[in-house]
């Protein structure tokens, strides 16, 4: 190992420290942002996994989808209401 011997190189050291906190915060920051987004939407992402496997399971692909709402949509208002979900 090797370290500075005069108060120029320790002070050089230092600065250089100092940057690299900087220079790492930054991505820890971006990385903080982007799990706290996910965390948020997690519900949803949740229900859209577990949907994709019963309807895999049923048999059904993402093709299906839009024939599956047309057959529920009684009122044909392009939305499935509580009623008509039931």
């Amino acid at each position: 190992d090797m370290k500075p011997m005069t108060n120029a190189g320790r002070f050089a050291v230092a600065i250089f420290d100092f940057t690299t906190s900087l220079y790492m915060a930054i991505p820890l920051g971006i990385i903080g942002n982007a799990f706290n987004d996910v965390w948020k939407d997690r519900d949803h992402i949740l229900l859209m996994q577990k949907t994709r496997t019963r309807l895999a399971q049923a048999g059904y692909s993402a093709k299906d989808i839009p024939m599956l709402f047309n057959l529920f949509d009684q009122d044909r208002n392009g939305q499935l209401d509580i009623q008509e979900f039931q």
